[in-house]
């Protein structure tokens, strides 16, 4: 009887022991399972953080591109509605002054990498209040921006409409812009009829007051948030 027990109790431990080291096994490999699959949560994290904050340098470069080259625009139409104000003579610079009421800026949003942020899944920032910001950041405040610009192109165009009745573009004869570009010499059809047009120099200065407008939004609305956001990743990638 005794050996029976015995050999019984051997038994139990041996099992006991088995049981124990399957058990302990099977936690551990759900254990590695967890935090290799949390590994590359966070690795995918960075990755898709760091992407975001290049979108953002990239629109914000645009940004301030963009509204740079608006307040240059202003200050040629200044110089053009002057002239004509003070009843000066025609000089071939009007030729290029000319120009630069027909010029419209187009402001482009770069979304590839917030676009691949909601393919991955939003929930992939783990940081609420980050992933807040940069969601309403590219559905709000950029969207904002492109709608803006959308209306002041569309405005534009209504003055073209009126503006290609005074003067007209040469695109043989181009000169190099303040971008670097070339763009068409641009005449009066009949100089001194401008002269006396009220109409046409209201309309320039309207065009110039949409600029400033125009730059001043992107320089401390969108430029400024742009830029807020872009910090706030990079402080956070800092503490990675």
């Amino acid at each position: 009887m005794n050996k029976i027990l015995n050999h019984l109790k051997e038994n139990w431990v041996r099992h006991g022991f088995e049981t124990l080291v399957v058990t302990v096994g099977i936690l551990g490999a759900f254990a590695l399972n967890n935090w290799n699959d949390q590994t590359k949560k966070n690795t995918l994290e960075v990755e898709t953080l760091r992407e975001i904050q290049l979108s953002l340098k990239s629109n914000l470069e645009h940004i301030n591109g963009i509204a740079d080259n608006m307040k240059k625009d202003v200050s040629k139409l200044k110089t053009l509605v002057i002239h004509l104000q003070t009843r000066k003579p025609y000089v071939d610079s009007l030729e290029e002054l000319f120009y630069y009421p027909y010029r419209g800026h187009i402001i482009i949003v770069n979304k590839s990498a917030y676009e691949m942020l909601e393919n991955r899944g939003i929930d992939i920032i783990s940081n609420i209040e980050l992933r807040s910001k940069i969601v309403d950041h590219y559905n709000y405040r950029l969207k904002t921006m492109e709608l803006f610009g959308e209306a002041e192109r569309a405005l534009l165009d209504d003055f073209r409409n009126y503006y290609q009745t005074k003067v007209v573009p040469n695109y043989d004869d181009l000169f190099v812009g303040h971008t670097g570009r070339e763009y068409p010499r641009t005449f009066a059809y009949d100089y001194e009829e401008i002269l006396n047009d009220i109409t046409l120099i209201n309309k320039l200065k309207w065009r110039i007051s949409r600029l400033d407008l125009a730059a001043d939004r992107l320089d401390n609305t969108w430029a400024t948030s742009t830029q807020a956001l872009e910090n706030e990743i990079g402080e956070w990638l800092k503490n990675k």
